[in-house]
């Protein structure tokens, strides 16, 4: 559970985790009770929490990254080198994205379209480790290169979510003081 999938730690287009279905969006099995419990709890709270997506498929994350790249390039006019540069920090490449693991999940509100300022986001940050989740990209310096998202929620376990926060560290930062890759 606490494998950071990155561009330096891929995983290969072969690998595809048990899933299961959880509001029409496939997730790790692992994930799948904890998930409801906390969407449950949230909603019984008054709070419209939404489930984005789940796993993503090597060959999908390869055609996001694929037209993410060419639309940069697009827009901006400028050599693929640099419009892969800039994807990177919001689309990793096939084999580089930790929700081909089934492990992260996109949250999002329906009644907020800026959902960092929401009573959802909000919640979420105070209560996703009782739940066993932690923001992925939290809004401070990652190892692995992604920038801050306030969407993007990555299953750890309650015991590691718990330490993570008591330690104030991201999952790049725990992994690495853990020693493990």
């Amino acid at each position: 559970m606490l494998t950071v999938v990155n561009s330096a730690n891929t995983v290969n287009a072969s690998f595809k985790p048990e899933l299961k279905k959880y509001s029409g969006v496939e997730v790790s099995y692992l994930i799948k009770d904890d998930l409801d419990r906390m969407l449950t709890d949230a909603k019984e709270q008054g709070l419209d929490i939404t489930l984005l997506s789940g796993y993503i498929s090597f060959e999908e994350q390869k055609e996001l990254y694929d037209t993410a790249v060419s639309a940069y390039k697009k827009k901006k006019k400028c050599s693929t080198v640099k419009a892969e540069a800039a994807v990177k920090k919001t689309t990793p490449n096939a084999g580089e994205s930790e929700q081909q693991t089934g492990l992260v999940v996109e949250l999002s509100s329906e009644s907020n379209k800026k959902f960092k300022e929401s009573a959802e986001y909000h919640w979420l940050l105070k209560n996703c480790v009782d739940y066993g989740f932690v923001l992925r990209y939290p809004d401070k310096e990652n190892t692995g290169g992604v920038g801050f998202s306030p969407y993007l929620y990555r299953y750890v376990g309650v015991e590691h979510a718990y330490r993570m926060r008591a330690y104030d560290m991201n999952l790049d930062e725990y992994v690495q003081y853990l020693g493990i890759r």
